[in-house]
């Protein structure tokens, strides 16, 4: 497994600017830009930040796929992603896929690596899962750790008949947490239906429920989303992309992107949220496949 080597940081600009790296196969993006809602930030307010996002296939054997690794319940994985945690010293870490006990050894293997969790969020799916069960946890979920002060812990789900968000757990689910950054920002991990078309209306049932919130205060999306971004544009995207929504694609002033339209990938993604009226330039990301489940 390589890691593709990051670009130095952009500029910090109004508000928090955010850096995102991806483990594994996919690119290692650059976030720039702003986190703004409300009113504008002065630049010389300006934080910037690393955010770290992998769906670490923590719960499933890969079975029949001998060039992925086997990490079922075990915590190699964890022990990985706090290697680069320990590099890039992001302040808000997102995982998917992951036991609780694969949760609980990262939490301990960022701090024995100098990077201790002040907050941290865990949201169960589904049943309790056999490759927890084997390796001393219970379930598999979604998770979101900060490295900084955080607080306002919440899980929610969402059901799969109707793709809405509920507050009974699913296999399909949430976990924020809000940072207290150069101004609060909400952080939230989640994990998509594995079908498409489930997973555009669970991001559109999201925005919904979360679309006043996320206009009145920064809000960062990360995870495995299952659905390409131009299936996404519509409830997602803010309008200078070509979209209706409230998100800007996390990497939007990295240099040689593609579009939303065009992008063909399932991707890990991050998004932010802020007000239209200071919104900057959109250059969309390139897309790459992390993982697709």
């Amino acid at each position: 497994m390589t890691e593709t080597a990051l670009p130095a940081p952009p500029a910090a600009v109004e508000g928090i600017s955010v850096t995102l790296t991806r483990p594994g196969s996919a690119v290692l993006a650059v976030l720039a830009g702003s986190l703004l809602a409300g009113t504008a930030t002065p630049a010389a307010a300006a934080q910037q930040i690393y955010a770290m996002d992998w769906n670490i296939a923590g719960a499933t054997t890969h079975d029949g796929d001998a060039g992925a690794p086997n990490n079922y319940g075990r915590n190699a994985v964890a022990d990985r992603m706090a290697d680069l945690a320990a590099t890039w010293r992001p302040v808000v870490i997102s995982v998917n896929e992951a036991c609780d006990s694969q949760v609980s050894h990262l939490r301990s293997a960022l701090a024995s690596r100098g990077l201790p969790v002040q907050a941290w969020t865990f949201t169960p799916t589904g049943n309790p899962h056999p490759a927890c069960l084997l390796n001393g946890g219970t379930h598999a979920g979604v998770a979101v750790l900060s490295t900084v002060a955080a607080d306002s812990p919440a899980s929610v789900w969402f059901d799969p008949t109707t793709n809405q968000v509920v507050g009974t757990r699913t296999s399909r689910g949430v976990a924020c947490l809000t940072l207290h950054l150069s101004r609060d920002v909400r952080a939230c991990s989640m994990h998509l239906a594995q079908d498409q078309n489930a997973a555009v209306a669970q991001a559109q049932a999201f925005a919904t429920t979360y679309g006043a919130a996320t206009r009145t205060q920064p809000w960062l999306v990360l995870g495995d989303l299952n659905a390409t971004p131009d299936r996404l544009l519509p409830s997602m995207y803010d309008e200078s992309a070509g979209g209706a929504g409230d998100f800007y694609e996390a990497d939007m002033n990295a240099p040689g992107r593609g579009t939303p339209r065009a992008a063909a990938a399932r991707s890990t993604t991050c998004s932010r949220a802020a007000p239209r009226s200071t919104r900057a330039r959109w250059a969309p990301p390139s897309w790459t496949r992390e993982h697709a489940g």
